[in-house]
């Protein structure tokens, strides 16, 4: 009988546990980080348990959530556990996240449980509670001491408590003794998902045509005048006796006669003279047959009746009954009439919960490729009919038309039957993303991102698993998609940080790079890679140059094609040509060249007199683009109103209690606000250390910037876009459209406005300030300078209309800059990698980031110190020439949310070779492939 390996969800306590080092494990042949633990399969489950599965199996003294990663014949000890139950029949994983898992598990250094929960959608993960309980109540002549009396009768009055909140409540002692006793007992109690399908009753239409209208006019109460219309209509000639009608319906004269002067019918009479008194004698039926059914389905008060059959006859498909009594008003008791006279069914269906739900695409054709764009498909091309994985790095300009080569990929992925994963970085692209990729793959897209409620994201990830999607588009997240037949993966602005999966202090998060781990997923489905980039990161520019991907250029910004230009000409009222056709016997694209861009000296602002936060050159330049009718950004990478504030007499500076940096001042609220933990304070009109009154606000922020915009520019309309704005209605994606709409003239916002937006009247980009990240002591900080001014510059000029970009500094001879200015990548590339080269760091050498953080600064500072020690000493023993162990030294943020922080750098050819040998103890944050050694 074969075995079942589990990867299972571990506490920290059991981590540390099994982290821990041991004289008798060779950690080279047995890896802790990829440990499963067998069971045994009990015979209710024999034909029913598969790879891939949610399980619950024991684990110590508790139930836990495991993951089914194998089978095995042979079991490593002969007394093994049963697994207790399945969460799902169905797998929850696909045999490549499996295999993906346990390279992340190697590579990241983390247990493959929580490589393995990436995969799975919010709340689907659970954990199972040993509760304790009142077993049996103890003879009345037991001998029990005041606390177990009181503990009893407390437990029995709760019916049953969690353990742990038992031993907190009544004490550890008292449980265990009243445990032992036999008068207290304990079980484990699984819990409900958080996260389920979501049905809703629904009404399906049974009865049609003629069998419909007919039956439909005996629904609603009982009438008199509407069955004798019903059957007058049925006799010949429409006429009848009044006895023959009173006989048929029981209808009494005096409603005959009601029904005469309505005019529905036409009574003959006899008599009417001396000995002959007037008798009504026959009734003939005047109504139209056109009118008759309204007139019936009135008088029975039937008239919701009908408008159900009718809505559920024109859309021809089941509607839920919330909805049929929202367009209706129909009550419960209309519905079960409908239902018991069998016109409908009521029955339970899922209720797909899909971000994209009411949304409507226009479709879109694939418009012609220009000649460079197809230049580069026929270099790719060959790679779909290749049995292997292969990686492409397209660095694009901004506007060069890589989203349509992306496009083109996917259409030849989908022809192929396989699917497809595109991924931005950043929510705030994800709609603008959805739009073009809907309007070419209209029912066949999924998304997924974290702002989606639980509900929206699990549905979404059981609509990927059952094949009902085959393209997903979100943030770094949606690379876990489940998709079964995976034969694509793109990376839009694939050297931007938010791919990356930083350490988060308290959380046991792989910090995985969303790049590698997709390159990697490709190796093992045989898929293709499209890294994209107007400025790709060195690392990639540099594997493509060794050789390792296949580098494809787009050098030039698309205007568009013919009938694009000329209507965005009419449309914009603009006849002078900034466009120019490449090659007069090419296609009918045009290009625009790069935006120009003005590099403006700050100090020589300030030694002319200029104190404003824009320079002349910017201000002119925001008047001009206003006068004409066009947009404007302005960008700033920091939040809020001032950087800090400080007091003139005494140098106070007011700092987070908990992080120990500036705090920044927010004008809402008045409030003084810590960017990195959240904490908050009102701003102090007296300072706290000397008791003076000459407060003081430096730097700048988004808020000060649109301050000062409105002050010089009051007409203007103004919108900002940073993460303090995105709350309750406010989305990144209702900022764009507010924007796109023409309802704002200047946008003012951080990095989030840099990415991927195309919007064609914005003519005038202005970066406030380019010093913000290229000073700070990282690596990487001139390398996320260029890329963040580059990109921002990539939004100006994208139309007929043509641009310009101001960008003020401080530093205007900083190679980055200079660069950035030029738009000129090799450029920097060239320069940049000199100084990597030097300093041996990535892409020559690798890195891993040790954070140890602790509330006291000495104790951190000292176990930071001890593992360097070891770290030193193992490197000596086993001749790791090629690394270098650096530290300790404290963070750059540090102290962060009350706790000191001290890091090492291990820095060499392969440093996880060194770590896989020396077992970490237990606290330590483990970085691998850092993107700063901040």
């Amino acid at each position: 009988m074969p075995y079942v390996q589990v990867a299972v969800d571990m506490s920290t306590r059991q981590k540390v546990k099994l982290l821990a080092p041991s004289p008798r494990q060779d950690w080279e042949v047995d890896p802790p980080w990829t440990r499963t633990f067998h069971y045994s399969i009990p015979a209710s489950l024999q034909s029913r348990v598969a790879v891939g599965q949610l399980v619950w199996v024991p684990f110590g003294r508790q139930k836990a959530q495991g993951v089914i990663v194998g089978f095995d014949d042979v079991a490593p000890v002969t007394q093994l556990r049963e697994i207790t139950g399945l969460v799902d029949d169905r797998p929850a994983f696909t045999p490549a996240q499996i295999a993906l898992s346990r390279w992340m598990s190697l590579h990241y250094l983390t247990p493959l449980f929580d490589t393995l929960s990436l995969m799975l959608p919010l709340g689907l993960a659970r954990e199972a509670k040993t509760v304790v309980f009142v077993a049996q109540a103890p003879p009345s002549s037991a001998s029990l001491s005041a606390e177990e009396r009181f503990t009893l009768s407390a437990l029995a009055e709760a019916g049953s408590m969690p353990v742990s909140q038992a031993e907190e409540r009544f004490g550890a002692k008292t449980i265990r003794t009243l445990t032992q006793r036999g008068w207290f007992a304990q079980r484990d109690e699984m819990p409900k998902p958080r996260v389920a399908p979501k049905t809703a009753r629904f009404a399906r239409l049974l009865a049609h045509g003629e069998e419909l209208a007919t039956r439909q006019l005996a629904l609603g109460r009982d009438n008199d005048q509407a069955s004798a219309l019903i059957w007058l209509a049925a006799q010949p000639g429409s006429t009848a006796s009044i006895a023959a009608l009173q006989e048929a319906t029981g209808i009494s004269t005096s409603t005959i006669k009601t029904m005469e002067r309505k005019r529905w019918v036409e009574i003959a009479r006899e008599g009417n003279s001396p000995g002959h008194p007037e008798r009504l004698a026959t009734v003939r039926l005047l109504m139209a047959a056109a009118e008759l059914p309204a007139a019936i389905i009135r008088l029975r008060g039937a008239a919701k009746h009908t408008e159900v059959l009718r809505l559920l006859e024109e859309r021809g498909e089941p509607i839920s009954l919330t909805e049929i009594r929202r367009q209706t008003g129909a009550t419960p008791a209309v519905l079960e009439e409908l239902a018991a006279q069998r016109l409908i069914t009521i029955e339970e269906q899922d209720v797909w919960r899909t971000p994209l739900a009411g949304r409507e695409f226009v479709l879109t054709n694939a418009p012609t490729f220009t000649r460079a764009q197809q230049e580069v498909w026929d270099r790719m091309l060959p790679a779909w009919d290749a049995p292997k994985s292969h990686i492409f790095l397209l660095h694009g300009v901004t506007g060069s038309g890589k989203t349509e080569i992306y496009l083109r990929a996917v259409l030849e992925t989908l022809k192929r039957g396989r699917q497809a994963i595109v991924l931005v970085p950043e929510i705030s692209l994800t709609p603008q993303t959805i739009r073009r990729f809907a309007a070419r793959f209209p029912g066949r897209l999924a998304v997924i991102h974290s702002q989606l409620s639980p509900g929206e994201r699990y549905d979404e990830w059981r609509r990927i698993r059952d094949g009902m999607a085959d393209v997903v588009v979100g943030p770094r997240s949606a690379l876990f998609a489940p998709l079964s037949r995976l034969g694509l993966i793109v990376l839009d602005e694939e050297h931007d940080g938010s791919y990356k999966q930083e350490s988060i202090p308290g959380q046991q998060l792989p910090s995985y790079d969303a790049r590698d781990v997709a390159i990697r997923l490709a190796e093992i489905t045989d898929a293709k890679v499209i890294l994209g980039s107007a400025t790709p990161s060195l690392v990639s520019y540099y594997r493509a140059q060794q050789g390792e991907y296949t580098l494809l250029r787009l050098p030039r910004r698309i205007m568009g094609h013919r009938e694009h230009w000329e209507a965005q000409s009419a449309s914009l009222g603009v006849t002078q040509a900034r466009y120019r056709r490449l090659d007069e016997a090419a296609d009918d694209a045009r290009y625009v060249e790069m935006p120009p861009v003005e590099v403006v000296d700050l100090r020589q602002e300030l030694r002319s007199g200029n104190r404003s936060i824009f320079s002349r050159s910017l201000q002119k330049g925001i008047a001009q683009a206003l006068a004409a009718k066009q947009q404007v950004i302005l960008f700033l990478n920091r939040r809020g109103m001032a950087t800090f504030v400080m007091c003139r007499d005494c140098g106070y500076v007011a700092k987070c209690p908990q992080c120990d940096i500036p705090l920044t001042y927010h004008t809402a609220g008045e409030k003084l606000l810590c960017h990195r933990c959240g904490h908050q304070k009102l701003s102090p009109d007296i300072c706290p250390n000397c008791g003076g009154t000459h407060i003081r606000y430096f730097g700048i922020g988004t808020q000060r910037v649109e301050a000062v915009t409105r002050e010089l520019f009051p007409q203007a309309r103004t919108l900002r876009w940073d993460s303090d704005v995105i709350t309750g209605n406010t989305t990144h994606e209702t900022i764009l459209e507010r924007f796109s709409r023409h309802e704002a003239d200047i946008l003012i916002g951080t990095q989030i406005i840099a990415k991927g937006l195309d919007l064609p009247l914005v003519t005038l980009v202005g970066v406030v300030t380019a010093d913000t990240a290229l000073h700070l002591p990282d690596f990487a900080s001139a390398e996320r300078t260029f890329q963040l001014l580059a990109q921002v510059a990539g939004r100006a000029g994208r139309s007929i209309l043509g641009g310009r970009v101001i960008i003020q500094t401080y530093t205007p001879e900083h190679y980055a800059i200079q660069a950035a200015s030029r738009h000129d990548y090799d450029a920097f590339y060239e320069r940049e990698m000199i100084f990597r080269r030097e300093q041996w760091y990535p892409p020559f050498s690798r890195l891993i980031k040790l954070v140890y953080a602790d509330e006291r600064d000495e104790r951190a500072e000292r176990e930071c110190a001890r593992l360097a020690e070891l770290l030193r000493e193992k490197k000596e023993a086993m001749a790791f020439t090629q690394l270098d162990v650096l530290g300790p030294s404290p963070s750059f943020f540090s102290p962060w949310q009350g706790r000191y922080r001290w890091q090492l750098l291990l820095r060499g050819v392969e440093p996880a070779a060194l770590l896989r040998t020396v077992p970490l103890p237990p606290g330590w944050q483990v970085d691998v492939d850092p993107i700063s050694a901040l």
